[in-house]
């Protein structure tokens, strides 16, 4: 979907989802989380998955929010190392 596309866009590599959700592995899961909830944005931090590292949860809902998490999430790419 177009949430899923723009993460790609983003250089980002969410895994394939049937769910209502998005797991998407991510550098450093609990500093991203933070800087996203400094945002008023709450996904949910996975540390260390088997096989996968680091990830980010993050629930689908109406476009509005996940333009939100976006602009989130970029942002705490901007800090990140």
């Amino acid at each position: 979907g177009r949430f899923v596309e723009e993460l790609i866009r983003r250089r980002l590599a969410p895994l394939p989802s049937q769910a209502n959700f998005v797991c998407v592995p991510v550098p450093d899961s609990r500093k991203t989380v933070e800087a996203m909830r400094a945002r008023g944005v709450s996904v949910r931090a996975f540390a260390d998955l088997e096989g996968i590292g680091d990830a980010l949860r993050i629930s689908i809902g109406p476009w509005p929010m996940l333009e939100r998490c976006l602009d989130a999430l970029d942002r705490a790419s901007e800090v990140s190392p």
